[in-house]
């Protein structure tokens, strides 16, 4: 699984999750879930605020916070995620 699957099943899918195997662990990194999780919508932003930044003590390895997510993040109708990025600053000499 690549780092898109983990978001999509987390936001869209909700598949039953199977234990992740050594190669997963190393492709899961739970900052970069948490930031395309919370770039989906507000209302996403406010739940891994809530509990995943606050509570992090609950997700002890990736597996957990996965399933963790997985189950505390409701399903979501898929669109496109829109990545926040800085804007170019044009009069830079």
């Amino acid at each position: 699984m690549e780092i898109f699957d983990f978001i999509n099943n987390i936001l869209f899918f909700k598949k039953n999750h199977v234990e992740l195997n050594c190669e997963e662990y190393k492709k899961y990194n739970s900052y970069l879930v948490n930031r395309w999780i919370s770039m989906h919508s507000s209302d996403n932003a406010m739940i891994v605020n809530q509990t995943v930044n606050r509570k992090n003590f609950l997700c002890k390895d990736s597996d957990s916070q996965y399933n963790f997510l997985l189950n505390v993040i409701p399903r979501s109708k898929y669109k496109k995620i829109e990545y926040i990025k800085k804007n170019a600053n044009e009069d830079k000499a």
